[in-house]
């Protein structure tokens, strides 16, 4: 990493100390109303009384919905909102509300029909100190901030030393530095005092801190940032609870998103914690190695459970581990249908659960499969029998869902490299969705050839994936929010 990269980190981290606590934006018709009107009810995108959170409900399809297969930045735009900043985050729809996050750490409820933003929050390290001890800190952590961005720079040197080190274990020159650097950062540590929780963690520039999804049961909204920090918020607006569940200690930083099931809100953040979803206390930890997926919450024969991407399978309202190791997913999430399991990435595996007459999980392997790339960002869609896959580089692969048998690969044409895909494949009415980081989607007709329908283009980055709501599709694209619209189906 270079000098000025490091420096820019320090800035960031230092100022962004002083940037929460910042006043709520509430437009005068969500101060009248109180909430949110026939909250629950999204058309396909939310049932009454469901959880609405990552694709929608974690499957990434919309099968009844009657989606635009041709949109531009101009063309087929019902409305294009900008929401002050980018973000990796899936857009949730609830009720006549849709929620984002926006970097660093904005939660903004727009106008479903409309697209106007009806309030936004904060939610920084700061803004979970108590109201009457903001000014204090804030002034503490301004007086702090020449050491505190020195600290950082320190162990930007400290990373780039130890890789140096991995390459030349015996060089004493660099063992000498290193253990210098560890000194000197241990000395800021010791100076800064409480004030080092204020911190916001590293992360990588493609990630930033607001990659997870919000998840919503109609009547509060749950969100949870990369500083590790987690709230909830009525339909208006008002902050329930706000608190820093752990700090992130993944150098790339957070993009797991919450699950909601049973009154527990579920986080993986460095270790799997189910919290009190009305007070936001911890009713349980489990350890559980940090991924970047999220985990899904399901039903098995009535029983709701939670499957985590490395493979265990969590009791919600208990924490009791009932399984582990049932597959592993780096970067992306398990697909449940029924009660079969896929783990899609490089290396694959589908299971099937169910639970014996004494209540116990059953895990059967069902096959196992190579698929091509070498990461899988994107989560895949299961649908006729067939699974949906692309790596991060493009590569498209189909596969029979009860075999795992490989059917076709496709090498596809997505600008950004190594690093060109993102966006989870999404079904909506009859057509597949695969968009690219640079802001590409290709619609093809599901089906056992390749069976290109359109190409279109919006702003880069995009890396959230689309929801899709009767004739509406959300793009979380740039800065903005699009809303694309099927005209022709809704003007019938």
């Amino acid at each position: 990493m270079n000098q000025s990269i490091v420096k820019r980190m320090a800035f960031v981290l230092a100022m962004g100390l002083l940037t929460g606590g910042a006043e709520m934006v509430v437009a005068e018709d969500v101060r009248k109303a109180g909430g949110v009107k026939n909250a629950g009810n999204a058309g396909e995108t939310g049932k009454v009384g469901g959880v609405v959170g990552w694709r929608t409900d974690g499957t990434g399809m919309y099968e009844q919905a009657e989606p635009a297969l041709s949109w531009s930045t101009r063309d087929n735009v019902a409305w294009a909102t900008d929401v002050s900043g980018w973000s990796n985050s899936t857009p949730v729809v609830v009720g006549d509300r849709i929620f984002v996050c926006s970097e660093p750490s904005m939660l903004v409820c727009l106008d479903r029909e409309s697209g106007r933003v009806l309030w936004q929050q904060s939610n920084d390290l700061i803004d979970t100190v108590p109201a009457g001890e903001v000014e204090v800190v804030k002034q503490q952590l301004a007086d702090a901030q020449a050491m505190m961005a020195a600290q950082v720079e320190a162990e930007g040197q400290l990373n780039r030393i130890r890789r140096q080190l991995r390459r030349n274990k015996d060089d004493e020159a660099l063992k000498a530095k290193s253990e210098a650097l560890g000194q000197e950062i241990a000395g800021y540590e010791k100076k800064l005092g409480a004030l080092n929780k204020f911190r916001r963690p590293r992360t990588h520039d493609t990630n930033g801190y607001s990659s997870p999804t919000p998840v919503s049961d109609g009547e509060f909204v749950y969100a949870l940032f990369g500083n590790g920090v987690a709230a909830c918020y009525d339909m208006a607006g008002n902050r329930q609870w706000i608190r820093q569940v752990e700090s992130v200690t993944a150098g790339w930083g957070q993009s797991s998103s919450p699950a909601l099931v049973d009154g527990v809100l579920v986080l993986l953040i460095n270790q799997l914690h189910g919290l009190d979803a009305a007070t936001g206390e911890t009713n349980w930890t489990v350890p559980s190695h940090q991924n970047w997926g999220t985990p899904v919450a399901v039903k098995i024969d009535g029983r709701d459970i939670v499957i985590t991407p490395t493979g265990q399978v969590i009791e919600p309202t208990t924490g009791e581990l009932l399984a582990t190791n049932i597959g592993k997913l780096h970067y992306a999430a398990p697909t449940v249908i029924g009660n079969v399991v896929y783990f899609i990435e490089k290396k694959s595996v589908a299971v099937r659960l169910g639970f014996d007459d004494d209540g116990t999980l059953s895990v059967d392997e069902l096959w196992f499969a190579d698929v091509k790339g070498s990461r899988h960002y994107s989560s895949p869609i299961v649908h006729g029998g067939l699974i949906y896959a692309i790596s991060r580089e493009g590569a498209f692969t189909l596969l029979e869902s009860s075999t795992g048998k490989i059917v076709y690969e496709k090498s596809l044409d997505f600008e950004g490299g190594t690093n060109a895909v993102y966006p989870s494949v999404t079904l909506a009415g009859g057509y597949i969705f695969l968009t690219g980081e640079a802001g590409k989607t290709m619609v093809i007709k599901p089906g056992r050839t390749w069976q290109l329908v359109s190409t279109n283009q919006l702003e880069k980055p995009l890396r959230g994936s689309p929801v899709f709501d009767q004739t509406y599709g959300y793009f979380r694209s740039g800065h903005k929010l699009y809303c694309v619209e099927n005209v022709k189906t809704a003007g019938r």
